[in-house]
């Protein structure tokens, strides 16, 4: 039996020495996606273009993370499965997927290879947070009642059963295809991010793994400079829209266009990519581009940990607004997901190369010219949709792989009676759906506050590590509230956190907030002075049959008699009284304010 995946933060780590060593990561069967460096985009006036369709908008909805067994595996007519294979051999029916987790799945590079399993589909209940509250989520279903929305969408309009996300991986080589039908060659999300970012705005340390053409792995900065389906929509003076979170707000990292350089330096960057909100007021002020993608914040983006109902209600109020518009009657609405999340599902993606194709996942076409009430079994992928839109608008492919990609046309008939809007109400969410922050209790496992970003590891549970950032935002109190600093704390101690999921890695935050349940303020202990270490700044305060370890340095401030003294002052063999923060797991004083030495 395979062992089960371990905490996403090892492989971090060993991927982070690799490339300080100067090395290269190694995983097998992987090849690359070849870059191809964009021309300056010309500005451009009116969308002029030849329409091979009757429509004239497409909207691409980007949602995070599930799979199409997760989401649609017990639709009716749909190549679904309702039980799913275990690393074991065994099979277990899926389980009632919960609105929202208590914290992500693994999914990323390493995960997803372990999920397939060379095609075997076994691997998802060996995931990183698979087991949460005693239930496997990663082999766990939603019913119609759950995504009613989603559903009524699927049975309306073109719902596809053989969608893939194109590269055996997460979010971040998806998104770079979605918009230039190649990842670069990236398998994974960047690493040791700033900003929330996971582009040209990511920061100096952050790195992402590549793959070369000659199957080298190496981690390169996640800012690249390949053509992109942006510069083909401008070169023709054709109109197009990123909507998305801005810098700073929880979802930045899904914004796609950050990630190639010459757009994010350019013109193009404020005048093409939008805040999400945007999106409304350019239904309402006639002003809708001809191709548009549109991705979601965090809280509204149904990756795990966060609520299918608020994700579904924040589609539903986006849908809506074009539907009760003038652009309904020539647009086509594409919603899918990014990857699948860590969620199971049964089907084996075909292999085109060693980083083609991950699992399915969702894809839904809403128009008035989808195929009504249909299940598309045609083999689809992300470049599928960026192939229907070149050959819409008669364009040339970016790559290789939009060129021999099969279009989604299946999933349109143009000659059918034009469908009616299907208007959806919201609906109230479960408690705690709104919630952006997750609480914790554990232990501390081990702290990295010398590295390029600072970070404590804590323990969830019997298993399962925590990786909190530490940002210069984040708050540290002791028991009794004192504020401390993060260098007091110590391996084993009991913690209480809130923390953000982030959606780099399963089991990866950063801190909000940290109260150290052992250490307490404002303690005052007489005892002996012995073993003194004036190199290290320790001694042992003696205290008839208890022992505490004293830690001073140079901001303790020494009195003798009321009056300043020095680390010269201090003798063993002296009575002292000792104020400053205690931690009474280990019976040390990890930060002496003052040492009085009494006559």
């Amino acid at each position: 039996m395979r062992a089960r995946l371990g905490n996403d933060r090892r492989g971090l780590l060993s991927r982070l020495s690799l490339l300080l060593a100067g090395g290269l990561a190694v995983l097998a069967g992987l090849s690359a996606q070849p870059g191809e460096t964009a021309r300056s985009a010309p500005g451009r006036q009116a969308a002029a273009a030849k329409y091979r369709y009757p429509i004239r908008h497409v909207v691409i909805i980007i949602k995070e993370n599930r799979s199409f067994d997760g989401m649609f595996g017990r639709f009716p007519g749909a190549n679904g499965a309702t039980t799913g294979t275990l690393s074991t051999g065994r099979t277990e029916r899926l389980a009632h997927m919960p609105d929202h987790f208590l914290f992500d799945l693994g999914h990323d590079a390493d995960a997803t290879h372990l999920a397939v399993d060379g095609g075997k589909m076994d691997g998802f209940d060996l995931l990183t947070g698979a087991i949460q509250g005693g239930h496997d989520l990663a082999l766990s279903q939603y019913r119609a009642s759950d995504i009613p929305a989603y559903w009524s969408y699927a049975s309306h309009y073109a719902l596809s059963d053989n969608f893939f996300s194109t590269i055996l991986g997460p979010s971040f080589p998806n998104h770079l295809v979605t918009i230039a039908s190649q990842s670069g060659g990236v398998v994974d999300n960047p690493i040791n991010i700033l900003h929330g970012a996971w582009g040209c705005d990511s920061g100096p340390q952050a790195r992402v793994e590549k793959v070369d053409a000659d199957g080298n792995h190496r981690f390169v900065y996640p800012c690249f400079n390949f053509r992109t389906l942006g510069d083909e929509l401008a070169q023709k003076k054709i109109s197009w829209a990123y909507y998305a979170p801005v810098r700073g707000e929880p979802g930045y990292n899904w914004s796609a266009f950050d990630a190639i350089r010459h757009i994010r330096y350019s013109h193009l960057w404020n005048r093409d990519v939008r805040p999400q909100d945007a999106f409304f007021q350019d239904i309402a002020h006639n002003r809708l581009p001809a191709v548009s993608w549109v991705t979601p914040d965090g809280l509204h983006s149904e990756h795990p940990p966060y609520s299918i109902c608020l994700g579904e209600n924040w589609t539903v109020k986006r849908i809506n607004a074009i539907m009760r518009s003038r652009y309904w009657r020539d647009t086509a609405v594409v919603l899918t997901w990014d990857d699948f999340g860590g969620t199971y599902d049964h089907v084996s993606p075909p292999k085109k190369s060693a980083i083609m194709f991950g699992p399915r996942v969702p894809a839904i076409v809403i128009s008035p010219y989808a195929r009504a009430h249909s299940i598309d079994h045609h083999t689809y992928n992300f470049n599928s949709i960026l192939r229907f839109i070149e050959n819409w608008l008669s364009l040339p492919p970016l790559t290789r792989y939009d060129a021999s990609s099969t279009s989604i046309s299946g999933s349109f008939d143009f000659k059918q009676r034009a469908l009616r809007p299907l208007m959806q109400a919201t609906r109230t969410c479960p408690a705690g759906a709104t919630k952006l922050d997750q609480q914790f209790a554990g232990t501390i496992a081990t702290l990295d506050l010398h590295g390029a970003i600072s970070k404590v590891n804590i323990r969830l549970g019997a298993a399962e590590i925590g990786t909190m950032q530490i940002l210069p935002s984040t708050r540290f109190r002791a028991a009794d509230g004192a504020r401390i600093t993060p260098d007091l704390l110590r391996r084993r101690d009991r913690v209480g956190v809130v923390a953000r999921p982030q959606p780099e890695r399963a089991l990866f935050f950063t801190l909000g907030s940290l109260v150290d349940r052992d250490l307490t303020d404002r303690e005052r202990l007489r005892g002996e002075v012995t073993l003194l270490d004036t190199a290290t700044h320790r001694f042992v305060l003696h205290r008839g049959r208890s022992d505490i370890l004293v830690d001073f340095s140079a901001d303790s401030r020494i009195l003798r008699k009321g009056a300043p003294a020095s680390t010269a002052d201090l003798l063993d063999g002296q009575t002292v009284a000792v104020d400053g923060v205690l931690n009474r797991r280990t019976r040390e004083i990890v930060r002496a304010d003052c040492i009085e030495i009494e006559p």
